[in-house]
């Protein structure tokens, strides 16, 4: 599933999910959601004009919906990928959530500054109200190299196990896959056991995997892992997120977040 809007960002979103699904072999959900604004009312209004504003509102609710599903159609046009359209008028966010019953990927942009409020879709909300496993893509996603080196920033936690099963067709698709824990200095042995451990039940699927065990010195864990995928040329980070209460992070406090707001590869993120 890809949420649908009409500015550029979601354009570049639906090409990377239509060759997402073309490469799996899968069918596509577009879904739009726009809440009707809420007019200003003077006090003495009648009915009849309150009325005329909320009707007004309403329509340009609907028309910005349709504009989305043109859009949406015709850039799955040039693809041969199954499709579905979906679209209502409340918050999209909620509608993501709701709608993810029906797909195995919800496939996402990363907020960021300046980004119509109507547009904005909460990761976090996503991951825990819809049970799906979420691929965040940074503005400019490079497509073809997603599955070209993925890494998995693993921690020995419930979410992470999560997400190596939710990523697992990632996984079996990747030319290379390493296995990285970020960890204190005096837990490196544990952390190369752990990550073994990791390689090894990767293996029973025959996936081949490297281990790699980095010191949390200097960097926060974010940026660690962002300059490790960096300079490995990774495509794809698969990492839990959260935990079962909202204000419960994965790992050091605000890995997530952080995460989301300045990652430049693809993250997909399991709850």
């Amino acid at each position: 599933m890809v949420p649908v809007d009409e500015s550029k960002a979601s354009q570049a979103r639906v090409e990377f999910a239509c060759e997402l699904a073309g490469h799996f072999g899968c069918s596509l959900l577009g879904v739009a959601a726009r809440r009707p604004e809420t007019p200003f009312i003077a006090a003495k209004a009648t009915t009849a004009v309150v009325r005329e504003l909320l009707a007004t509102e309403m329509q340009k609710a609907e028309a910005e919906l349709k504009r989305a599903e043109s859009g949406f159609r015709a850039l799955i046009a040039g693809h041969n990928v199954p499709s579905e359209w979906r679209s209502t008028l409340t918050d999209l966010t909620t509608t993501v959530a709701m709608e993810a019953r029906a797909v195995d990927l919800i496939v996402i942009g990363r907020n960021r500054p300046g980004i119509v409020p109507s547009y904005a879709v909460d990761p976090g909300d996503v991951l825990i109200g819809g049970g799906r496993p979420v691929l965040v893509t940074p503005p400019d996603v490079p497509a073809g190299a997603i599955m070209s080196h993925v890494v998995i920033a693993w921690t020995d936690s419930r979410e992470a196990r999560r997400a190596v099963m939710d990523a697992m067709p990632f996984l079996q698709a990747a030319i290379q896959v390493t296995v990285l824990e970020i960890c204190g200095s005096d837990d490196v042995r544990n952390a190369r056991a752990r990550t073994a451990d990791v390689v090894a039940f990767l293996a029973l699927r025959a996936i081949s995997a490297e281990v790699a065990v980095l010191p949390a010195v200097g960097l926060s864990v974010a940026q660690r892992l962002i300059a490790f995928a960096r300079d490995e040329g990774a495509g794809l980070i698969v990492m839990g997120a959260y935990g079962h209460a909202r204000l419960r992070e994965w790992a050091f406090g605000g890995v997530t977040r952080e995460m989301l707001e300045t990652s430049p590869v693809c993250l997909l993120l399991s709850n």
